[in-house]
């Protein structure tokens, strides 16, 4: 069998299929229900690091490293509208993602 190259619909499958492991999950979850208690779509970046950190018992940098902060595609297969936003270089805030 002669081995063929991935195609481009292959790859947004594989994209869309993506697990997540359940901490990462749970961790987004609660930080989706905390922010929606106070009013608000936004979670950000470093509350949904933190909370992984401490449910998954990792590091920060394990977190980067599996890229478990990219659930953009996950959730919007539960239905959400997920956007993913962060400052440029020469701006400050903090990245966030808008939940709605």
């Amino acid at each position: 069998q002669i081995m063929k190259p991935i195609t481009k619909a292959n790859v947004e499958q594989a994209l869309d299929d993506r697990e997540f492991p359940d901490f990462v999950i749970q961790a987004f979850n609660e930080c989706i229900v905390e922010s929606r208690i106070n009013h608000s779509n936004k979670v950000t970046q470093n509350d949904a690091v933190e909370r992984i950190m401490k449910l998954g018992n990792v590091s920060r940098n394990e977190v980067f490293e599996n890229k478990w902060l990219d659930v953009e595609r996950y959730y919007r297969k539960a239905g959400w509208i997920v956007k993913f936003s962060k400052p440029a270089y020469n701006e400050s805030g903090e990245a966030y993602y808008n939940f709605s």
